[in-house]
C-alpha cells in the first residue's frame, strides 16, 4: 500500500469492513488516513443474498452458503462516517452511480449484465441470458 501511495496512484481495497474497528485497522495502514474515501454500498441484504446465491465459483463463499454469511454479516454492519477519519463517505446505491464514481476516478466500467446475475462468478449460462434480456429490454 504505502509503495503504491508514493507513486501517486491510487490504492483501492475492496474488503467487506463490517465495523468501525475493521475499518480502523486498515486506515492505520494508510500513509495518510485523512486522504481516505469509504465507498459505502448500499444494496439491502436481499440483493446481497440474492446476488451471492447466484455466484457459482466464488473464492471464499462455498456455493450454496452465501445466505448465512450475509445473514452475519449485515447484523454485524455499521455503515461508515466521516468520523473515523474518511475524508469523504461515498453512498453507491445503484450500477449507473458505481460507474459514474469509477469514470471520475479513470476507472473501467461495471457489466450491468454480470452484477444482475450476481457478479463475475456467475456462469456463462446466465451470463448469456442476462444479455439477451438486457437487449430485449432496450429494443421495447
Amino acid at each position: 500500500m504505502r509503495h503504491k501511495k508514493k507513486g501517486g496512484g491510487r490504492v483501492v481495497l475492496d474488503r467487506c469492513n463490517a465495523t468501525v474497528a475493521d475499518r480502523a485497522k486498515w486506515l492505520q495502514l494508510a500513509m495518510t488516513p485523512a486522504d481516505a474515501t469509504a465507498v459505502h454500498f448500499t444494496a439491502g441484504a436481499d440483493v446481497c443474498k440474492q446476488r451471492v446465491m447466484n455466484r457459482v465459483d466464488h473464492p471464499t463463499i462455498p456455493f450454496g452458503t452465501g445466505e448465512r454469511i450475509v445473514d452475519t454479516w449485515n447484523r454485524q454492519f455499521v455503515a461508515p462516517t466521516e468520523g473515523e477519519g474518511f475524508r469523504r463517505v461515498i453512498r453507491v446505491s445503484s450500477i449507473s452511480e458505481a460507474n459514474a464514481l469509477l469514470r471520475s476516478w479513470g476507472g473501467g466500467l461495471i457489466n450491468p449484465a454480470a452484477a444482475i446475475v450476481g457478479g463475475g462468478g456467475a456462469n456463462k449460462a446466465r451470463l448469456k441470458l442476462s444479455k439477451r434480456a438486457m437487449a430485449a429490454r432496450r429494443s421495447k
